[in-house]
């Protein structure tokens, strides 16, 4: 695509149809630019599904674009026949132009439009689509799994890994927990260094390219990185070393954490579990805990529950 790219109007121009051809590929491009700026197909909020019964689920407005960055408008709620199988079944959406005006058997215009398909979990075609819903089939019904993978988070996502409703009722995801929370690959604990001195610590982990978080603690329990590069700063000396300096006129208590950057790391992020509303009950009462809002992350799914009772 040409920078900036456009026609030139003035009075009395011809407008041909390559002119407004062109500036529909334009629009077309500028869009699919946009998309490479959300990173991926996907969810942009909605499509929330649910069952209605054994023979049934729901999915509700939303707005999505494909691989192609081309818009999926569900504008209003709307009932799926369901067909269980053996294996999982994937519902997706999928973008069909859909022609609605002609002139001698000619389209003249072309409008967005989309259908719901439902794909085994091996077919081929299950990844040229945008994914909605997972339903798995168990004793007695099925379960329904949507995945925060298959949504784009908006830009003021906090990453608490669950999804929500925002300001205007929309049905979005938060984001995955950011891999900075999760156990660093070295942890030196609080170390107490004099005044004008320095210690080595051995981390053993065969890199000098790390994330490092230098920190002290001061009194009343209070973590702090003011005075990093003043009063204390680390350096690596070799790949299995780190070395902490306090250069201040005090002792001071320090902390070093490493995350290793040469790798492919891919930490598994722990499921959240989560059992629905609180309930109260009497004593010899009977009640049902529904776990099915728990979630697993980076493409897994809960496939096991235990209950476990506390006093």
């Amino acid at each position: 695509m040409n920078q900036q790219a456009k026609i030139l109007f003035y009075d009395g121009q011809r407008v041909r149809s390559e002119d407004l051809e062109f500036l529909q590929e334009n629009l077309l491009q500028n869009q699919q630019c946009l998309n490479a700026v959300l990173g991926k197909k996907g969810v942009i909020w909605g499509f929330r599904v649910n069952a209605v019964d054994n023979k049934n689920i729901s999915v509700g407005k939303g707005l999505a674009f494909d691989q192609f960055s081309r818009p999926v408008i569900h504008p209003a709620s709307a009932i799926l026949p369901l067909s269980l199988a053996d294996d999982s079944l994937f519902l997706h959406v999928k973008y069909v132009p859909k022609v609605t005006q002609e002139n001698n058997g000619q389209p003249l215009r072309i409008e967005n439009n989309y259908q719901f398909v439902f794909y085994g979990e091996n077919d081929m075609e299950i990844n040229k689509e945008v994914t909605l819903a997972q339903i798995r089939p168990r004793d007695g019904g099925y379960d329904i799994i949507q995945k925060g993978e298959w949504y784009i988070p908006p830009i003021h996502s906090t990453h608490s890994g669950q999804f929500f409703e925002d300001d205007q009722g929309l049905w979005r995801y938060d984001g995955d927990p950011v891999v900075s929370a999760i156990t660093p690959d070295f942890d030196s604990g609080w170390i107490s260094l004099e005044a004008r001195s320095d210690v080595n610590l051995s981390h053993g982990l065969g890199s000098n390219i790390f994330l490092v978080q230098l920190q002290k603690r001061l009194p009343g329990s209070i973590i702090s990185s003011k005075g990093n590069g003043v009063d204390f700063y680390y350096e690596l000396h070799d790949t299995s070393i780190i070395r902490l300096f306090n250069i201040s006129d005090e002792q001071l208590t320090l902390c070093a954490k490493l995350w290793r950057l040469d790798q492919q790391i891919n930490p598994l992020l722990a499921p959240v579990a989560d059992a629905g509303m609180d309930i109260n009950a009497e004593y010899c009462e009977s009640f049902n805990l529904d776990g099915s809002d728990s979630m697993a992350f980076q493409g897994r799914s809960v496939v096991r529950y235990r209950w476990s009772l506390f006093d």
